[in-house]
């Protein structure tokens, strides 16, 4: 609620006044909602602690979208950890923003000991592939080309007519290669593929480079140990120069300690 100081209004206590919204008729609430300054609003959502409700309080806009993209984006993996696996964060997900978006699958599809959670993985392709069209060509071509790759591993394969000697590097060099010449094991995989082609058929190419790639060194890690290895590596760039531009200088390591993505209320 609000109190009158020096003639301007002010928030007193935003978890009451957010348990105090959701109370309301829903006319009511976007109406008062609407009437405290973003930052207000933000205040709110942040000091809510039920996901499920942070999500609600969102929905009180008619666009919510600068909402999400200003929060933090612990608070917005909050509310789409609680949805992963239902096919609900759609919703929540056609709001936020290219980088929001890869940093929250950054965080998520690795545990502390640099392992892929291929559970996680699974969770978020499938909440993607939940997205409609404009939300999904908006966001998915934007994700790092390594995330791509993870999505795709193992669930595609060049099409029998293609095959022949040294068929994959020459397809795709030559850009012969396209969705068609696709085996899909999986829809989603499918899906994947047909929107990273429409909006850009360079990063396409890229990231059939990199899931079709030879292994070199017979001695080597296998191609998809390769492929995983390359992923994390790359992640772990990006975390770092994220850590960078928010002047944080606290390790991966110590991160975990505060806080335990593992133990996050994540849909089985």
């Amino acid at each position: 609620m609000k109190e009158e100081k020096g003639g301007k209004p002010k928030l007193i206590d935003p978890r009451a006044e957010g348990e105090r919204l959701l109370r309301l008729p829903p006319k009511e609430a976007s109406r008062i909602f609407q009437s405290y300054s973003i930052e207000e609003q933000l205040a709110i959502i942040e000091a809510t602690p039920d996901p499920r409700k942070k999500e609600e309080l969102y929905y009180l806009v008619p666009d919510c979208t600068e909402l999400v993209q200003r929060s933090k984006i612990e608070v917005v993996l909050q509310v789409v950890d609680s949805l992963l696996g239902s096919g609900l964060a759609c919703g929540i997900l056609s709001a936020v923003s290219p980088k929001q978006l890869e940093e929250m699958i950054d965080m998520t599809i690795w545990n502390e000991r640099g392992e892929l959670n291929e559970e996680m993985l699974e969770l978020w392709l499938f909440e993607l592939v939940n997205l409609d069209i404009e939300d999904a060509e908006r966001l998915i071509p934007k994700v790092s080309p390594d995330i791509l790759v993870q999505f795709l591993r193992g669930k595609v394969d060049i099409a029998p007519e293609f095959k022949g000697k040294d068929y994959k590097w020459h397809i795709i060099e030559e850009k012969v290669l396209n969705p068609e010449g696709l085996i899909y094991y999986d829809e989603k995989a499918r899906f994947i593929a047909d929107i990273i082609w429409i909006a850009d058929e360079d990063l396409f190419y890229q990231v059939m480079r990199e899931l079709f790639m030879l292994q070199k060194e017979p001695e080597g890690p296998r191609e998809e140990e390769l492929l995983i290895l390359k992923a994390k590596e790359a992640r772990d760039a990006r975390m770092a120069e994220r850590n960078k531009e928010r002047g944080l200088t606290v390790s991966e390591e110590e991160m975990f300690l505060e806080v335990d993505l593992e133990n996050l209320n994540l849909k089985e």
